[in-house]
């Protein structure tokens, strides 16, 4: 994968890698819209992301910064300031349509060491996944902002966060749910995790760190 310099201010990624990334898509808004930085289709054998750092990346369909639909890992990568204007601020990840085709198991994804900072969706201000495995260790999901699921949206899922935090994050409209995490029915497991200072604000709103609804929680 790419790596860019992790000295180099948001601003420089937007001004010397990401204006394409934004402006491709001015003609093609709406569903269909590529992600603003990366897609992984189906069947792409053990896909590895390692080191890079995903900057001000913008679609006006799913994905701010990549949309994953194969077995992907994601080591030490930093995901800040992405934004997508339907689901998944940074990741987006949804199985039900492309991997209908396909035999096997759902698509794995793996964040190790990974952050999560100041992305933005209507669902998912960081990552969105539905009908989708992930595996999250020593991750950060910090100061994220959904309408719904502020830091992880989570559907028909089977999710495993372990270490890191979850924290600051916002659901941010009238009868929001789970500022930190929103999930139904989705088998989660969080452990030895800091969920600290996130919110569901607006009338009606309930789950400031977790909203849970349906599937299998510990």
């Amino acid at each position: 994968g790419t790596r860019f310099h992790p000295s180099y201010p948001y601003y420089k990624y937007w001004s010397e890698y990401v204006d394409y990334n934004y402006y491709a898509q001015t003609y093609s808004q709406g569903y269909d819209s590529p992600p603003g930085a990366i897609s992984i289709g189906p069947a792409c054998p053990s896909v590895q992301i390692v080191d890079c750092e995903f900057g001000e990346n913008f679609t006006f369909g799913n994905g701010g910064a990549a949309d994953v639909y194969s077995d992907t890992l994601f080591a030490r990568c930093r995901f800040g300031g992405n934004q997508s204007e339907i689901s998944g601020g940074a990741v987006f990840s949804d199985a039900r349509e492309f991997r209908a085709g396909f035999a096997g198991a759902l698509a794995q994804l793996t964040f190790d060491e990974c952050s999560f900072l100041e992305n933005e969706a209507n669902a998912g201000g960081a990552v969105y996944l539905y009908n989708t495995k992930a595996t999250f260790q020593d991750s950060h999901v910090v100061g994220n902002l959904a309408q719904n699921g502020g830091g992880l949206w989570l559907s028909d899922t089977e999710v495993v966060f372990t270490g890191g935090s979850i924290a600051g994050n916002v659901a941010s409209v009238y009868d929001a749910q789970g500022g930190g995490i929103a999930a139904f029915g989705t088998v989660l497991t969080v452990a030895d995790c800091v969920l600290q200072g996130n919110r569901a604000e607006g009338q009606g709103s309930f789950g400031g760190a977790l909203s849970l609804y349906g599937g299998d929680d510990t």
